[in-house]
């Protein structure tokens, strides 16, 4: 087993180290454009307690995943974020999703594993019941975005990635768990409040194929 994760591990590396320039993806242009477009999204899956569901942001097998803003920030839910992203589905189709926010609230407490805010459930058209995780919103997309739409990275941002992503699988070994699904689109880049190459953090994520 250790090998076979030293080999998945290195092949991820690899990748990082073949890229040379830096391309960022800005934020504010995202949530401008799905304010644009309204919250008629809210129909389908509905708003929460102490948010908004903007627009999609991503769909996948296991849900779709919303952009989601607070309604009042100075509230008592003021320990979310202003935005986040919300992912959502059936709540009778849930269980992965279900079984991604436990594994994160299990691990917990490391700045380079996405975080988790908790979950909700909202009503959406027709009644049925949606099951929302309510997590860190990667404005800088995944890493995979960031090397196909880039000529390459500068090595000291590829140094700087690398050691996060490790610092996160080092807590995620230390909580009793295995990322088997390790690749640049499971790496989201969070913004950090710095500049160039530091604006961006990078965290694990999707971690429904764990042991």
């Amino acid at each position: 087993m250790r090998g076979i994760l030293v080999f998945s591990h290195s092949n991820f590396l690899i990748s990082l180290f073949n890229c040379h320039t830096l391309y960022t993806i800005p934020c504010i242009s995202l949530y401008n454009n799905c304010e644009r477009k309204g919250r008629n999204r809210a129909s389908k899956y509905g708003n929460g307690m102490a948010w908004f569901r903007g627009c999609l942001i991503g769909k996948r097998c296991f849900g779709s995943v919303y952009l989601a803003t607070l309604k009042k920030p100075k509230s008592k839910y003021r320990s979310y974020p202003p935005i986040m992203a919300v992912k959502s589905t059936e709540v009778s189709v849930s269980s992965s999703i279900q079984k991604k926010g436990d594994v994160l609230n299990n691990i917990g407490g490391c700045r380079n594993v996405i975080r988790c805010f908790g979950d909700e459930i909202t009503n959406g058209e027709n009644g049925q019941m949606v099951y929302n995780l309510l997590l860190e919103y990667g404005s800088g997309g995944t890493l995979a975005d960031l090397i196909k739409k880039s000529d390459g990275l500068p090595e000291m941002d590829v140094k700087r990635y690398t050691r996060s992503i490790l610092r996160g699988l080092r807590h995620i070994h230390r909580s009793g768990y295995v990322h088997c699904d390790l690749k640049p689109e499971n790496i989201l880049l969070i913004a950090s409040g710095g500049s160039g190459g530091d604006q961006y953090t990078a965290k694990i994520s999707d971690l429904y194929n764990v042991l």
